[in-house]
């Protein structure tokens, strides 16, 4: 099992189409505190922006996506099959839709090869509320569509066309067509697993580590949105680290770590990994990034330390790190 897209709730793991997608701590009830602080805005107004997760990267696109989202719909002003996300395939052209008429009708769209097949399937999305909303696709001609909302199915389509294939993303949007009526998208992820019941909870990093050589810059100086302040490793094996603060919620299983994070590659190196350094101690190492020649956003996820469980107590006693190969 993997997870192929940054779970994120910031534009720093998104990759946004222009400047009317922003970070936002939102308003009251647009995102839930507990889990993360923060969101991101898709503001609306007809222009079609969006924000879009990260490719999947490295190994093979699965047959069976789960996609995951919390969305807070501030009132809503659309029309005709306005789109609320689109799934894209590896060639990143769209081949299924999540579409709007009004937010009491809401269905999918899916591309057939030469034109859009929309489903009479419709259900109602409630506005100004925070809603979960989880996607599964199967791919190919006896592929399907289901979406849940609360973790109850509102919406199936079935007999797919082989054009819906090699789904590599998911592109958030504003179905409203006036400005006003924002968006707001967190707990953005995709895996080959279902997330129905995912959270993802953000850690505080906030020292530096020991395990470090090399670069420059403390975890402190970089922030979510902005690449002119970063750790530099000059050399092959060279590792910036640091350490983390986690205000653990009781009552949760744990089935991972995950490091995620804005990473270029200059000069002589030729790739780089993500990794935990846990309390024997011992490198849990993630397969490699790669990243390329601009900053990107890059995720890895670990899901045992010293060939045990991750746990809350080891998560935080854990120097997290990036390694230069």
């Amino acid at each position: 099992m993997a997870v192929y897209v940054t779970p994120s709730s910031t534009l720093a793991s998104l990759i946004a189409s222009n400047g009317n997608v922003v970070d936002s701590t939102g308003v009251a009830g647009t995102v839930d505190t507990l889990y993360q602080p923060n969101c991101v805005r898709v503001i609306g107004g007809g222009t079609g922006e969006f924000a879009q997760t990260m490719p999947f990267i490295g190994g093979a696109t699965p047959t069976t996506i789960y996609f995951h989202f919390d969305l807070y719909m501030l009132g809503y002003a659309g029309g005709t099959n306005s789109i609320l996300a689109t799934f894209i395939n590896s060639a990143a052209l769209p081949v299924i839709r999540i579409v709007a008429t009004n937010p009491n009708n809401i269905g999918i769209s899916y591309w057939n090869g030469t034109s859009w097949v929309t489903s009479g399937t419709l259900f109602i999305l409630p506005i100004n509320s925070l809603v979960r909303m989880d996607v599964s696709i199967v791919c190919g001609v006896s592929g399907s569509v289901t979406i849940r909302l609360g973790g109850a199915v509102v919406a199936i389509v079935s007999g797919l066309s082989a054009a819906v294939n090699n789904i590599a993303g998911m592109q958030l949007m504003n179905p409203s067509n006036s400005p006003g009526y924002y968006m707001y998208y967190s707990q953005v992820a995709a895996a080959d697993f279902d997330l129905r019941d995912y959270r993802g909870q953000a850690a505080t990093f906030n020292a530096l580590g020991s395990y470090y050589t090399g670069g420059s810059g403390l975890i402190t100086d970089v922030t979510d949105s902005s690449d002119t302040t970063f750790w530099s490793l000059t050399a092959a094996g060279g590792r910036g680290a640091t350490t983390s603060a986690l205000s653990a919620i009781g009552g949760l299983s744990i089935y991972g770590a995950y490091l995620n994070g804005r990473v270029r590659l200059t000069g002589g190196m030729s790739n780089a990994q993500f990794g935990f350094r846990d309390a024997t101690p011992t490198d849990n190492t993630s397969a490699n990034i790669n990243p390329n020649g601009g900053f990107e956003p890059r995720g890895a996820l670990i899901t045992s330390f010293s060939g045990g469980p991750v746990t809350y107590a080891g998560f935080n006693a854990a120097e997290k790190f990036v390694k230069a190969a």
